[in-house]
């Protein structure tokens, strides 16, 4: 339909009465304030006053992670026994602390002289007189020298850990996260150790239940804090022998879907092990041999990054006699077939390796 020149007054002034019309300005109103628009400025200042990512202290654990450790973020480290994940996580935590940075460290496993001892273990070997937890208590510390006081005091200040002589419920660490930055006015890093052994506060609620509420609440805490949270979660016996995946992760529904980015710790040669094991006794078996071996070839794959790329890697040498993480390189030695063609690719996924492999074709073609 064609509208002739002089009807433009009468649209122009019908126009005049929508806006001035009261019930249509509150209508607009209630629109506004109820709809994303009249949360834009909020959501700008959030944008604009968002803090750079915190380094774990691993160069190249922070390029898989895009930068390091993002507030908000809830970080799940995934892994059997013997892979070390209190050490990497307690390796972090001195890191940040390290760089002035509070982190509050729950553990649920030890008490805080335990991990006081693992410290300086630690510490020690990096300053070239490495001292196990077991000489250290056997020698009543006499060997520990005055650098290594001098290195840890250096971190000291910035560390608050809450070890498992009571009770720890995720409403304690609600609690004692909410209370750091109210009274010390800096926000924390939290770092939890570990996931399924946190006090339920429903006794009868069934184990999914309660690891399902867990991460829910420490979601919902890392997002009204707006801080980190780096939770340690371990997998089922069934998973001890396979590569580490969401299957293998104890009650892993809310794990899947609420972390934020899931890091799945296991052995470079898990992969090579399975594939070449006749079966399930000769694998278990040559697995037992990585868990017992004094320097152990680690990973750190992305199972989930929810703004980012899955599947990279992250190398480390971990020494369990001075609960020592040090950053490692990937070894052909322990890759499997399928590793090897990836890595000849340059491509970390399976999925990317057959997109490859198509996109190649159809070039020579």
């Amino acid at each position: 339909m064609l509208f002739r020149s002089n009807d433009k007054a009468f649209f122009e002034q019908r126009l005049s009465q929508v806006a001035t019309d009261p019930k249509k300005a509150a209508l607009t109103k209630e629109r506004n304030e109820e709809s994303n628009m009249g949360k834009i400025e909020s959501l700008l200042s959030t944008m604009r006053s968002s803090r750079k990512p915190v380094s774990t202290g691993f160069k190249k654990l922070d390029v898989t992670l895009d930068g390091g450790l993002y507030a908000p973020g809830l970080y799940i480290i995934a892994g059997g026994t013997s892979v070390g994940k209190t050490a990497l996580m307690q390796q972090m935590a001195y890191n940040l602390a390290r760089n002035n940075q509070d982190v509050i460290y729950f553990s649920l496993e030890m008490s805080i002289q335990d991990l006081f001892y693992r410290d300086l273990s630690r510490l020690s070997e990096l300053c070239g007189k490495g001292q196990t937890v077991h000489e250290i208590i056997q020698n009543g510390g006499r060997y520990i020298t005055d650098d290594v006081i001098t290195e840890y005091k250096k971190a000291a200040s910035h560390i608050f850990t809450h070890a498992a002589l009571s009770e720890i419920t995720v409403e304690y660490i609600e609690h004692t996260a909410m209370n750091h930055v109210k009274r010390l006015e800096e926000k924390p890093v939290l770092f939890v150790d570990y996931l399924q052994i946190l006090e339920p506060t429903n006794p009868h609620a069934t184990d999914k239940q309660i690891v399902d509420h867990s991460v829910k609440s420490l979601n919902i805490l890392s997002r009204s804090l707006e801080i980190p949270i780096v939770v340690a979660a371990s997998l089922n016996r069934s998973g001890y022998s396979e590569e580490v995946n969401f299957q293998s992760l104890k009650e892993s529904g809310a794990l899947e879907y609420t972390g934020d980015i899931v890091i799945g710790l296991q052995f470079q040669a898990t992969a090579k092990i399975i594939e070449k094991s006749k079966n399930v006794l000769e694998r278990t078996k040559k697995l037992t041999e990585e868990r017992n071996k004094p320097i152990r070839k680690m990973e750190a794959v992305i199972l989930k990054h929810r703004n980012g790329k899955i599947g990279s890697k992250a190398y480390f040498d971990y020494v369990p006699k001075y609960n020592l993480y040090r950053e490692g390189e990937p070894d052909k030695n322990l890759m499997s077939s399928i590793q090897l063609a990836l890595l000849e690719d340059d491509v970390e996924t399976p999925e990317e390796f057959i997109e490859h492999k198509i996109v190649r074709r159809r070039v020579i073609k």
